[in-house]
C-alpha cells in the first residue's frame, strides 16, 4: 500500500508548532481523501472519501514495523498515518527548497 500526497498547499507563515497545510491523500495512485493541519501543534486530520477504506489503511499501518525515534534511534515508536504524512510533507518541503 503506497501512500502519497498531491495538491499540497503549505502556509509557511501560519505554521506555528506544526506545519500548516492541506493535501489530497492518494493510496496506490487513487485519490482516497484529504488531510489538513492548522499549524497550531495538533495532529493531522484525515478525511476519507470512503470510511471503510480509511479503516483498511489504518489496519495496514498497524502491521508496519516500528520506526526509530529521531532523537534516540535506540528507541522505537509504532508507525502511524500521522508519522507517514509528516515524513511525506518534510520530503515535499525539502524538494521545494532544492527547486529554489
Amino acid at each position: 500500500m503506497k501512500i502519497t500526497l498531491k495538491n499540497i498547499k503549505h502556509s509557511k507563515f501560519a505554521s506555528q508548532e506544526t506545519l500548516c497545510f492541506e493535501a489530497s491523500i492518494y493510496v496506490d495512485g487513487v485519490r482516497r481523501g484529504f488531510v489538513e493541519n492548522s499549524g497550531r501543534g495538533e495532529c493531522n486530520h484525515e478525511h476519507w472519501i470512503d470510511r471503510d477504506f480509511g479503516q483498511k489503511v489504518y489496519e495496514h499501518i498497524k502491521t508496519l514495523p516500528e520506526v526509530p525515534l529521531p532523537w534516540d534511534e535506540t528507541e522505537t515508536v509504532s508507525q502511524s498515518l500521522d508519522l507517514i504524512i509528516d515524513e511525506l510533507m518534510n520530503d515535499w518541503l525539502a524538494g521545494q527548497e532544492v527547486k529554489k
